[in-house]
Order: structure tokens, then sequence, then C-alpha cells
């Protein structure tokens, strides 16, 4: 059992500024009503395995990051299916865009085109899109990155403050820190992103363990066992964001994980499982799920009081279509 005191106050936390009001555009005021308002908000869907489905190898390096720069129209498309599915978010291409995540894949130097080409190509595709422009917002995607992708312990924070500066100052309307799996990595993420001013969104990841516990996906340096999500949840304390969410965890444990959250979070909630399993070097597809099934575990995240509903890995516009058709 994780005691809450066995996870040490970061260093850097302590110069941190406070955080900044958010700044806000048209499109993420609409959300934002929405949200207040009670009703549905549309996530899109994957991004890289839907590179994967659409015939790109690229799914192998930087999670298909590198496709904003080889196979623009395909990120472009992607976005616009999204759109037309019924979206009222749409997330760049840059979940392995961090300096460390990218450094792995030998594409350090890419660091600033990546970026600032993946959301110039959802501002693209929201601009062909007409009349969709003014009600969906671009979430800057950031993922955190593993320990063994760190030269040391705090360098995450400064990649994380490198890349969402970037998403900010290319045009997102909004941060979205995704497969958040570890503590220490989960509050350098929370802090670097409250630097831009944007709003915030916290997509968690977890698994139910052999014994049936939830818990976290990742461990400490360590190796030791991940800690439960109840107990990361109450290391990483008070969430200053505007939503948070439950995010690359199957459907299955959704459920249980959206009711651990409630018990820490009481702003507004979402969802986006992913289907399949990656086994190197690409992601397996599960061509049994269908878009009825998705629906019907939503609706009862939505009982749950989920508002935000989107997928994850395996799951691409279809499946955005047919939430968006039936939680409306």
């Amino acid at each position: 059992m994780h005691a809450r005191s066995a996870y040490a106050t970061p260093p850097w936390s302590a110069t941190l500024p406070p955080q900044i009001p958010g700044r806000s555009s048209l499109a993420y005021d609409h959300v934002r009503q929405l949200l207040k308002g009670g009703k549905t908000v549309i996530l899109d869907g994957a991004m890289g395995t839907e590179i994967q489905a659409r015939g790109s190898n690229l799914l192998r390096v930087a999670w298909g990051g590198p496709a904003s720069i080889e196979s623009p129209d395909m990120v472009r498309g992607i976005h616009a299916d999204y759109i037309s599915a019924g979206a009222d978010v749409i997330t760049t291409n840059t979940f392995r865009g961090s300096r460390p995540r990218l450094r792995a894949n030998g594409l350090e130097a890419e660091l600033a085109s990546l970026n600032q080409r993946s959301v110039a190509l959802a501002i693209e595709a929201l601009s062909r899109a007409g009349a969709a422009v003014d009600r969906v917002a671009i979430a800057g995607a950031i993922s955190t990155a593993s320990v063994r992708e760190l030269e040391e312990p705090h360098e995450g924070y400064d990649a994380y403050v490198e890349q969402a500066k970037l998403l900010a100052d290319a045009g997102a309307d909004l941060i979205l820190l995704e497969m958040l799996k570890d503590i220490h990595q989960t509050q350098a993420a929370l802090a670097a992103a409250a630097e831009t001013g944007l709003p915030v969104w916290a997509g968690f990841s977890c698994r139910t363990d052999e014994e049936g516990v939830l818990r976290v996906l990742e461990g400490n340096r360590e190796g030791a066992l991940a800690p439960t999500f109840h107990e990361a949840l109450s290391a990483i304390g008070e969430l200053q964001v505007d939503a948070a969410l439950i995010m690359h965890t199957t459907v299955e444990d959704v459920t249980p994980a959206l009711a651990v959250l409630g018990t820490h979070w009481n702003g507004p909630t979402g969802a986006y499982p992913h289907v399949g399993n990656f086994t190197r070097p690409n992601w397996e597809f599960n061509q049994a799920i269908r878009p009825a099934l998705i629906t019907g575990a939503a609706s009862q995240w939505q009982a749950q009081g989920a508002q935000i509903f989107g997928t994850c890995c395996g799951l691409g516009p279809d499946y955005i279509s047919a939430l968006n058709t039936m939680l409306r």
C-alpha cells in the first residue's frame, strides 16, 4: 500500500507562478458554455492509430507525429472527418511531441516544426469546414514522458512547458494532457500547462490489475507497484483544470475509474477509451467492436455525470459519429 507521504513535492514546484486565468477563444467559449449548461461535448477520436488505419507506417515513429510533415493531407483529412462526425474539440497530432519523447525517436531537431505544423493542420481543417470553425476548439495534445525517456527526473517539467508554449503560440485553444499515469510527471505537466494561460484538460489512464485493483498505468522510477488511482489522485492534489477525463483505458475500466475520479473532482468529467493492443510495431485493431458497444457504455458514463465523450486508440470517426448521434 502506498502512503501519500511517499511522493515528495518536486523541487521545482516551490518556484512555479500561480495559475494564470485562462485565455478564451470563440470556439472554446462554445465548449465552456456547453459544459456549464450540463450539455454533452464531443471530443474527437484516435489520431495515431487512424494514421495507421489509413495505410501509413508512421505510427512506429513518435506515434505518427511525423505525419504532420510527411503526410499533411492525411492528418488534415482525419481532422476534417472528426469535424464532420460532430466533434466539438479536435486534438493536434502531437501526442509524442515533447523533447524527450521526440529524442527517443531521433527527432529532437523537429520539435518546433512538428508542433507548429500540427496546430496549423488543425486550423486549416477548421477553415475548410466553413461554418464549423466557430464551434470547434483545437486541443494541443501533450503526453507525459516515461521515466525511461528522461535524462533526469525533473526534465519533464521543462519539456512540457516548452511544448505547451509552442502549441499555445501556434493557435491551440486549450491544452489536453493525455495518458497521465505517473504522479510526478502529472504534477509537472499540470504546472507546465497552466503557464500558457490556456484552459487545461487532464486525461488519466488506468488499468485493473489481476487482483481487481484499479491502478494508474505506471509506477515510479524504482519500478515499484503502480499506485491505485485513488492514491495517485490524492498525491497529485487539487486539480486546477477545466475538465478531468479517463482516457486510453479499456471500456470496462472506465466506469470504476470515473467513480474514483468523482471522489476527487467535482468539475466536468469525460471519457475516451481505447480498444485493441499495441504489439510493436503496430496497433492491433479489434474489428469486432461495433459503435453500439461504445455508445452503450457511454450512456452509462453519462449517467455517472460525464459530459465529454470521445475515443482513443483503435476507434476512429465512425465511433465519434455514433457518440454524437446517441448522446446529444
